[in-house]
């Protein structure tokens, strides 16, 4: 857009320049010259996109088997029963160590505990338990502070005491995200509790 908007100022100057100056005459044709440059331009760059000259359902169909072989990007997990393994242990991993209270827990800090690589935990939790990594390990946050609520440690400790200890990094964080798990801001779920 911006190339032929160029060509226009130039068109124009030079029709300006022609009128003002008859000896440019001769130079008029420098402004045919540039569309031309222009357009083949524009043609060489249409025709470097890929698959240009594929149909669509042809294109479709190879980024299709492109994805299901493998890909870098979904990387495989094997069998059922691997997968079903790969969930059990990140399960139990974050569960028993209770990984989530490390405010500075990464995708690749849990994979690399886990054995796998960062782009096979990203897949299973995407495609196989249908989440993201922060709302995965939110979860358990979220159920740690209503635990931590019920066993009384509000009594003993702040509101944002308790968030930092399971895993929370910061009081606005904690508040946006328990209310997206909850439905409610933290005080407002205390409230609803009976006493």
């Amino acid at each position: 857009m911006t190339g032929l908007l160029l060509l226009l100022v130039a068109d124009i100057v030079l029709g300006l320049a022609v009128s003002a100056i008859p000896a440019l005459q001769d130079y008029l044709h420098l402004n045919v010259l540039g569309y031309a440059i222009f357009i083949v331009y524009i043609g060489y760059q249409g025709l470097a996109q890929e698959g240009v000259f594929l149909p669509a359902r042809l294109t479709k169909v190879s980024i299709k088997s492109s994805t299901t072989n493998g890909n870098q990007s979904h990387p495989s997990l094997g069998s059922k029963e691997n997968i079903q393994q790969y969930i059990n242990t990140l399960e139990k991993v974050i569960q028993k160590e209770e990984l989530f209270r490390q405010d500075d827990l990464s995708l690749r800090s849990l994979a690399e505990r886990l054995a796998m690589t960062d782009k096979q935990l990203s897949t299973l939790l995407n495609q196989h338990l249908d989440t993201s990594f922060y709302t995965y390990i939110n979860q358990y946050r979220v159920a740690a502070f209503k635990e931590a609520l019920a066993q009384g440690a509000a009594e003993q400790f702040t509101l944002l005491a308790i968030a930092l200890d399971c895993g929370f990094s910061s009081k606005s964080s904690f508040n946006r995200i328990f209310k997206q798990h909850t439905g409610l801001t933290p005080t407002a779920y205390i409230n609803s509790k009976p006493s």
